[in-house]
C-alpha cells in the first residue's frame, strides 16, 4: 500500500470543506439580503407611482360620495315635505316615513 497516492484532507479541492461551505453559505446569504433590499426598493417605488396615479381619482370619488350623501338627506326632507299635503298627514309621520324610506334604501345599497 505504500505505492498508492496519499489523498489530502481537501480531497482534491483547494480548500477545506467547512471553509468552502461557510464561504458559499455566506455568499448565498449576501445575495438573498441584496435581493430583499432590491425588492423593498421596488415596492417603495411602485407604491409611490401608484399613489401619484391614484390621488386625483380618489379625491374625485371622495367628493362624489360627499355630494351624494348631502343630496340624499335633502331628498329625504323633500319627500317628507311632499308627503304632508299629498296624504294629509302630520309633520312627524311624514318625516318618520321619509326616515324609514332612507333606512330601507341605505340598507339595500349596503347589502349589495
Amino acid at each position: 500500500m505504500g505505492h498508492q497516492t496519499k489523498i489530502a484532507a481537501t480531497n482534491g479541492s483547494l480548500e477545506a470543506a467547512p471553509e468552502a461551505l461557510a464561504r458559499d453559505v455566506g455568499g448565498f446569504a449576501h445575495d438573498a439580503l441584496t435581493l430583499v433590499e432590491l425588492q423593498a426598493q421596488l415596492l417603495v417605488n411602485d407604491l409611490q407611482e401608484c399613489w401619484r396615479g391614484a390621488l386625483i381619482p380618489c379625491l374625485v370619488l371622495f367628493c362624489g360620495i360627499a355630494l351624494g350623501l348631502a343630496a340624499f338627506s335633502i331628498a329625504l326632507v323633500a319627500l317628507a315635505l311632499w308627503l304632508i299635503p299629498t296624504i294629509e298627514t302630520s309633520y312627524a309621520s311624514a318625516f318618520l316615513t321619509a326616515a324609514m324610506t332612507g333606512a330601507v334604501l341605505s340598507s339595500l345599497l349596503a347589502a349589495r
